[in-house]
């Protein structure tokens, strides 16, 4: 938008033309993408149900379930300068920052843009740490000239590649402890592949799991009731499910009462129990 009003008070066709086609190209694909022509981006749950009570709201009801967080929305959108997991090295800049650096012309539009960026993040009814992937590059802009003032007085080269080792090993071992929940999810998908090319091919109603098992390929028809009413369900059919860890999120929201009238008409055996409180069981019918 600035590179926009800028071009056109100067006459600038070439760069104004650069930035309608920027602007294009970065809302192309979600409009290609939706899954049907009504559904405009304005209309997706993340937006409808943005407000800003969520801005100090540790606790947020939205169509992600009911979660609770350790910060408010608003600090949690406004942490990525001194975030330690996706810039280590932020929170020693901080000091080093200078109104001057934010307070004319790029700077200060990228400023701007960062911290419009941050308020809207902060009025989503949940915390996503992906919806902050698109300030750190604005960031590392912003605290560049931060970064030279630090190198400045630092002074000496070896010191400062001390420093800079120190912040790599440090960045690394966040960037392990942050994949820990992907790679958990990894086996646990892994061990109900695994279990699950064992059963045979019914219905499986599912949660969570229902995109990572149809990549890989299980023998069952999948039913995920996210979206899906178990009106079909039939004795024999299995269910994968942790609903002791799903009921605190999910509690009054479709998939825990699609859950509870499918354990009401059948009587759900365990089968097998698996990592992250999921169960796979087989639906028989109730006496």
């Amino acid at each position: 938008a600035w590179v926009a009003w800028q071009a056109w008070r100067r006459r600038a066709l070439g760069p104004l033309a650069l930035a309608v086609a920027a602007a294009v190209l970065v809302f192309a694909p979600t409009l290609l993408t939706r899954p049907g022509p009504e559904l405009l981006p304005v209309q997706y749950p993340a937006l409808q149900e943005w407000s800003l009570g969520n801005f100090f709201a540790r606790t947020v009801v939205g169509s992600q379930g009911t979660r609770t967080y350790g910060v408010p929305t608003l600090v949690f959108a406004l942490a990525p300068p001194a975030h330690p997991g996706f810039m280590t090295f932020g929170l020693a800049l901080l000091p080093f920052v200078r109104r001057r650096d934010l307070a004319r012309g790029p700077a200060a539009a990228l400023a701007l843009g960062w911290l419009l960026f941050a308020l809207f993040v902060a009025g989503a009814p949940y915390q996503h740490e992906r919806h902050l992937l698109a300030s750190f590059p604005l960031l590392a802009l912003l605290l560049w000239p931060a970064a030279e003032r630090l190198r400045e007085l630092v002074g000496r080269p070896a010191w400062l590649a001390a420093a800079l080792g120190l912040a790599l090993l440090l960045q690394g071992a966040l960037a392990w402890r942050a994949l820990q929940g992907p790679l958990r999810a990894q086996r646990l998908e892994l061990q109900a592949v695994a279990l699950l090319r064992a059963q045979p091919p019914v219905r499986l109603y599912t949660f969570v799991l229902t995109e990572g098992l149809r990549t890989r390929g299980v023998p069952q028809a999948l039913h995920d009731l996210w979206a899906e009413e178990p009106a079909a369900a039939r004795a024999g059919d299995l269910a994968l499910f942790a609903p002791e860890r799903l009921r605190p999120q999910w509690q009054g929201r479709d998939v825990m009462r699609r859950w509870d009238e499918l354990t009401a008409r059948f009587q759900a055996v365990p089968v097998a129990a698996l990592p992250e409180g999921f169960t796979l069981s087989r639906l028989e019918a109730r006496p």
